[in-house]
């Protein structure tokens, strides 16, 4: 109880500690809590960003998950594949201007 240096209900305190120590993301509101558990998979580059090659960068155990390469999202129709295996012929299919950008650039360098 010192950490805080004051007087507070140390049932709803140490409650408060298994929280944050058990559980992901967190958001409280008046009458209300959101409480995430953590994901399973959790994958970044070297710099940080969410990153995987050919699998999901987040991934929770209800199944639900994020793909990213190098920080930029990817549907799951790329994210499921391994970059080396990405083929020049979606460009021609993909209608999103910033994600055929990326394809472009990408599929270049592999």
């Amino acid at each position: 109880m010192s950490v805080l240096n004051g007087d507070r209900d140390t049932v709803k305190w140490r409650a408060f500690q298994l929280l944050v120590a058990n559980c992901g993301w967190i958001y409280p509101f008046e009458n209300t809590c959101i409480v995430c558990d953590r994901p399973r998979i959790l994958s970044f580059d070297s710099e940080h960003r969410l990153h995987a090659k050919g699998g999901p960068a987040i991934q929770f155990a209800d199944g639900y998950s994020l793909y990213a390469y190098h920080g930029v999202t990817l549907p799951e129709k790329y994210g499921k594949i391994h970059p080396n295996e990405w083929r020049s012929e979606w460009l021609l299919e993909e209608e999103n201007t910033e994600l055929k950008k990326f394809l472009i650039e990408t599929i270049g360098d592999n």
